[in-house]
């Protein structure tokens, strides 16, 4: 926290150079996160070790709504020379697209409650409240704070080099017709090999192990030491149940539980299996002067039932046998070992087991066999409600970042054009995943929901600056242009803020997973801001949107439509 206040502060004063803009978006995250953890007090939510990452970027989230408001203010400062007026200004021209960036962030982020996961939900209601109060302790605040604190004498702005660098290359590409479309092309073209490794992702674990440790982190080490000198550390515990009680000592019920772990020592990664049968087996050599011919299940019941008995009065500790059977004798543990539980090894155990239990439940009549515990069984259960969640949550942000744009801009053009920039952007993240073998965990979910909530900040901000550039220049390239030269050297910044928020993470946290999910957000960061500052002025270049084309100003100076 300490190192990343002071990469941002670095930031703030390599960018501004002026108190203001170093001071206000600085107060700006000591204010969101005073509300952010306080209400998560209030309602009794943890901190939990794994989402660390996902605080840090909305408090960086509202240092760079702060750098938004600051900017404009430094830009309408040098226009009118008057610092309530500047404040003004800039709180009027970035309240729409401030406002709405600020809700489409809070949405993506509450979106985790729809989950089944009791960690996402819990981080939906503690991150969702977190990120809406940006709009009081950020959006409302600093525009107050510059209207009442005395305006700088100094109004010229000193980073003029920053617009005219942006404004020359957007000039080249994207502020041409040929290279708008040139620039949809390559994005069409990025978004269909984006699908190719798309196919690559796994819904789980992809690592053996503990995939939140390093590698050489030594619980990893000491798994894989037990995996290669015994049966296998990861569990799968199945139950045999039977319609009356004492129904396990049938001898039929014994022989299929037998053929349903043969069926499963069919998986050559399975290290080894064991259950009652085996049990009783033994007990029935032993009690026959360990002549292995006497190594068999017995052909009643009563006999079973009798070698239970005697392994449960021959063994020092009492209920010896409850590993294996309840005391109704009507449910029998059946337990699987694994050396792993990546998503390949639990797809393929549990289509296995499923297959097994069909075969044996056809056989014998009362007997089901139902799935599972363990390690194994649990992270199935998880992986099949977090593919449920996952079809619900991502396309839930889309869905509600489209109402939310097409709302305020009453047009659905606005909608589709703001989704399309997160649509790429997503697509881009699901093809890194699997490039690099990251799996879709009940952990990755909420820092994929963040990063697509996050994306569309860039493009709501360009969006708005170009409508008003339109409205003022009548020419859609100039206005494409001038908006990515004043606006696009803020949002370059805000990426720079966004990403400092979470970067540190990488390098320094003993934990895999925060340093994974840490990388995974730089890389959306990224990729939603390259795709924001391309795509947007490009598409409007190439199709021009009535939305923008029909915004002017009144006589009032209010830009309408």
């Amino acid at each position: 926290m300490v190192f990343t206040l002071m990469l941002l502060a670095l930031l703030l004063i390599v960018y501004f150079r002026r108190l203001y803009g170093i001071a206000l978006p600085m107060l700006g995250i000591a204010l969101s996160t005073i509300w952010g953890l306080g209400f998560m007090a209030l309602m009794g939510i943890n901190l939990e070790p794994l989402s660390l990452p996902i605080p840090f970027l909305i408090a960086a989230r509202a240092t760079s709504h702060g750098v938004q408001l600051v900017a404009r203010y430094y830009e309408e400062l040098a226009i009118v020379k008057d610092g309530q007026k500047a404040a003004r200004n800039a709180l009027d021209a970035l309240f729409r697209p401030g406002s709405l960036a600020i809700i489409v962030d809070a949405v993506g982020l509450a979106v985790l409650v729809l989950g089944a996961a009791p960690f996402n939900h819990k981080l939906g209601i503690a991150a969702g409240f977190w990120g809406i109060s940006v709009i009081f302790t950020v959006h409302f605040m600093v525009p107050l704070a510059l209207s009442v604190l005395p305006a700088p004498r100094k109004t010229d702005n000193s980073n003029d080099f920053m617009p005219a660098i942006l404004g020359g290359a957007m000039a080249k590409t994207g502020g041409t017709d040929g290279g708008a479309r040139s620039i949809l092309v390559l994005t069409l073209i990025g978004a269909l090999g984006g699908l190719y490794l798309l196919g690559q992702v796994k819904m789980g674990d992809t690592e053996p192990g503990s995939p939140l440790l390093h590698r050489d982190h030594d619980y990893n080490v000491s798994t894989t030491a037990i995996n290669e000198r015994f049966p296998g550390s990861e569990e799968l515990h199945v139950l045999a149940r039977t319609d009356e009680p004492g129904g396990i000592k049938r001898p039929e019920v014994m022989a299929a539980i037998e053929r349903f772990q043969a069926h499963m020592m069919s998986d050559p990664a399975l290290g080894g299996t064991k259950a009652l049968p085996g049990v009783v087996r033994v007990v029935n050599k032993l009690t026959h002067n360990d002549d292995p011919r006497w190594m068999q299940l017995p052909d009643s019941a009563e006999e079973v039932g009798g070698l239970m008995f005697a392994y449960m009065a021959s063994s020092p500790i009492p209920g010896a046998l409850k590993e294996f059977v309840n005391a109704q004798e009507d449910e029998a543990n059946i337990v699987f070992y694994y050396k792993d539980h990546q998503a390949d090894t639990i797809d393929r155990v549990v289509a296995l087991a499923e297959e097994g239990a069909r075969l044996i439940e056809a056989e014998v009549p009362g007997l089901r066999i139902e799935l599972g515990g363990g390690i194994i069984g649990v992270t199935a259960a998880a992986n099949q409600a977090l593919h449920t969640d996952h079809l619900i949550i991502i396309p839930a942000v889309m869905v509600f970042a489209f109402l939310i744009v097409s709302l305020y801009y009453s047009s659905l053009h606005a909608g589709w054009l703001m989704v399309l920039p997160m649509l790429f952007a997503t697509l881009m993240t699901y093809a890194y995943m699997g490039a690099i073998g990251i799996g879709i965990s009940v952990n990755t979910v909420p820092v994929i929901a963040v990063g697509v909530g996050v994306g569309i900040d860039y493009a709501v901000y360009f969006m708005d600056r170009i409508r008003e550039e339109y409205a003022e220049l009548g020419d859609m390239k100039r206005a494409v242009i001038k908006a990515v030269a004043t606006t696009g050297s803020a949002v370059s910044f805000t990426a720079a803020t966004l990403i400092a928020g979470v970067v540190l993470w990488i390098f320094m946290s003993d934990l895999k997973f925060q340093s994974d999910a840490a990388l995974l957000l730089v890389y959306m960061l990224v990729v939603n801001a390259i795709a924001a500052v391309l795509i947007v002025p490009s598409w409007c270049v190439v199709f021009k949107p009535k939305f923008v084309t029909a915004a002017h100003y009144d006589e009032d100076g209010v830009l309408e439509v």
